[in-house]
């Protein structure tokens, strides 16, 4: 009864399956646990959040209807079955996330159970809610556009029964533009409570003391009726803020600071050539606030030279000129002598100039974007970040059209440090909560678009950045149409060199490695990019240099995640092997693994496991993996025994059971 077992096992190319042997045994309850742990990495990535320090009970005024939401949530003896899914749906700027916030500390769940989801999906899909037991999760649709499509609802039904079962939370904030459609009368476990925006004199009271408070009502009062009754809470806020730190109720700098230093900045461009010099370092200021002085007055001399300004130098040169605190301080602007960095004393100057140059002084904006291009490849190149920031801050109150032809005139240049600075902007752009959700559509568009390579490799640059760390389900489904579609070789690279950052990232690890074995496997009706994508994103060694660090992370990863991760790799590499034929391409990248482990760039230990693992769904004699575990190297030998031993374990047990079904007798557990 032994032979056709022993036959199983070793003629070459067949493949041993479902065998309990070896470090890591497919057992079907193991296979259970990584199958789970897999379609729960499809799920939007739940964000810890403690919601007494997101919104505190003491600083909340409770908009009306929100009493009603918090009798859906709370177990009573009136109200037995409490509701699993609660909408509160309200206008955009109507302090929805702080409501829900509060509604989600009352969920009668542990400590430490209570999640943020933001929507990183293309197609809004209840599929990706997670189900965990015992959680609270506030989805927070701040910024999306689109309403919800009908299917959503119809599945929303089935995700309220298994939240009851595990006895979680689905807390969702919307619009009524978002949340348009009907539930239908099956959904039991869902209600939609409509909310109003609290009163603003209410929000500020919860952050004044009573002292203070009474100087919105006071005539004499610098900040009498300031606050308009549609305000939104957290204009309410920055209203509290700015009368907290005012020097009592007569205050014009504070009440110009509120009014967005209206007054201020137009004094600052009254005319006359005197204080030239001090406008063009305030204007680098505010795009480079907290950058070293030195680029900033650089930026500010880029700027003066300009044809259209054109400041002669004073005779002497830089030798005429003060230090740099001496031309900082005419400019509004600090300087710290230990660090070199310059900042605006009032940092909401910077925004307030430059909305006041974009609105104001049409004619400057041509200047300026000139201007900003020059310096982002000059004396800025080191702080494209800072500057994106700045912009990103101007596209809220000037909108995105103004950004996005800045945006078209950089990437004209074609050179990488404007390409850079883009995908810092697009970066910020895609993860702002407003904003967000009409530029992540966008980036789509333009991930697609090969005939403009300069964008797509500016998408890619936004990928490896906070856009990809925050909706990275979405900025892998970008990655993936750059691969499929470049537009030359740099995209190719820049879209691979995005998906290797996100695999090193510890936290999305997982994911990214989840998604990429499907992208070139048979899960999906086509494999969407090319096996070698798998290899170049995975490998130890690029342009002949060590670059471990994602083989590093799906090596050295424990537990159910660390198992999950393997498990696909294993996957990626037969699919990868069976649609390439074995060629010396792929025996060549193997071996590259097996050189990092030698070298010590990666964990010995978990390489020679995942190579047993291999060999166990290959076939211990496939030619390709027989080729990588006889090459001479420090490891020959270990990997030679570790496989004989798996191969014996696999032998024995199945002779074992081979036994005991043709005598009626067990086999040894």
């Amino acid at each position: 009864m032994a032979a056709p077992h022993q036959e199983l096992v070793f003629v070459p190319g067949q493949r041993v399956e479902n065998n309990s042997a070896g470090r890591d045994i497919n057992t079907a309850g193991r296979d259970n646990v990584i199958t789970n742990y897999l379609t729960g990495l499809r799920h939007l990535r739940p964000r810890p959040v403690d919601p007494n320090v997101v919104m505190p009970p003491d600083r909340f005024a409770p908009p009306a209807g929100f009493d009603a939401a918090l009798q859906l949530i709370r177990s009573t003896s009136f109200l037995p079955a409490r509701s699993r899914v609660i909408v509160l749906r309200a206008p955009e700027s109507s302090g929805r996330r702080s409501a829900g916030m509060r509604l989600l500390a009352d969920a009668p769940v542990p400590a430490g159970r209570h999640f943020e989801l933001l929507p990183d999906w293309d197609e809004p899909d209840v599929a990706t809610l997670p189900e965990e037991r015992n959680a609270a999760y506030l989805l927070n649709l701040r910024g999306v556009a689109s309403p919800l499509p009908a299917q959503f609802f119809q599945d929303l039904i089935h995700h309220a029964g298994k939240l009851e079962t595990v006895d979680s939370y689905l807390v969702v904030t919307a619009s009524s533009d978002v949340w348009a459609g009907k539930l239908p009368e099956a959904a039991t476990g869902i209600r939609v409570v409509d909310i109003e925006r609290p009163l603003p004199h209410k929000v500020v009271e919860q952050y004044l003391p009573a002292g203070r408070v009474i100087w919105l009502d006071d005539p004499d009062s610098s900040f009498f009726k300031v606050l308009p009754a549609e305000s939104a809470p957290s204009e309410a806020v920055r209203l509290a803020d700015v009368i907290g730190r005012a020097k009592g109720p007569v205050d014009v700098d504070r009440l110009d600071e509120y009014h967005g230093w209206t007054d201020t900045v137009r004094s600052w461009f009254c005319g006359g050539s005197k204080d030239v010099e001090s406008r063009a370092i305030r204007i680098a200021g505010a795009v480079l606030n907290k950058a070293p002085a030195a680029v900033i007055l650089d930026s500010a001399d880029v700027l003066l030279r300009a044809p259209e300004i054109n400041l002669p130098q004073e005779p002497g040169g830089l030798l005429a000129r003060p230090d740099a605190s001496k031309r900082l301080e005419p400019a509004g602007m600090s300087f710290d002598p230990a660090s070199g960095t310059a900042y605006l004393v009032h940092a909401s100057q910077g925004p307030a100039l430059l909305t006041y140059l974009w609105t104001h002084h049409i004619q400057l904006s041509e200047v300026l974007t000139r201007w900003l291009q020059e310096i982002s490849s000059g004396p800025a190149r080191g702080n494209l970040d800072v500057l994106a920031g700045s912009l990103t801050t101007l596209a809220q109150t000037v909108g995105i059209s103004p950004v996005f032809r800045l945006v078209d005139g950089w990437l004209a240049l074609n050179d990488g440090g404007s390409i850079d600075l883009v995908g810092d902007l697009l970066s910020d752009l895609a993860v702002h909560p407003t904003l967000g959700g009409k530029i992540r559509p966008e980036l789509a568009k333009w991930a697609d678009g090969k005939s403009q390579p300069a964008r797509q490799q500016a998408i890619a640059y936004a990928v490896a950045r906070k856009f990809g760390r925050t909706y990275t389900s979405q900025a892998l489904n970008r990655v993936r149409s750059l691969l499929r579609s470049p537009g030359n070789e740099d995209v190719r690279q820049r879209a691979l060199k995005a998906l290797r950052r996100l695999i090193a990232t510890p936290e999305l690890t997982a994911l990214t490695v989840d998604t990429l074995v499907k992208w070139i496997s048979a899960e999906t009706e086509k494999a969407t990019v090319e096996p070698d994508i798998f290899l170049s994103a995975l490998s130890p060694f690029q342009d002949g240099k060590p670059a471990p660090e994602p083989l590093l992370q799906t090596l050295s990863q424990e537990k159910e995640t660390g198992r999950a991760i393997r498990r696909r790799l294993i996957e990626g590499w037969v699919q990868v092997a069976d649609r390439d034929n074995r060629t010396g391409f792929v025996e060549d990248a193997l071996l590259d693994w097996r050189r990092a482990a030698e070298a010590n760039l990666v964990p010995e230990e978990p390489f020679v496991d995942f190579m047993v693992s291999l060999g166990r769904h290959m076939g211990h004699m496939d030619s390709l993996f027989l080729k990588v575990v006889k090459a001479e190297g420090r490891l020959k030998d270990q990997l030679i025994t570790r496989i004989f031993d798996d191969m014996a374990i696999a032998y024995d047990r199945a002779s074992e059971g081979s036994t005991s079904a043709g005598t009626g007798i067990t086999g040894a557990p």
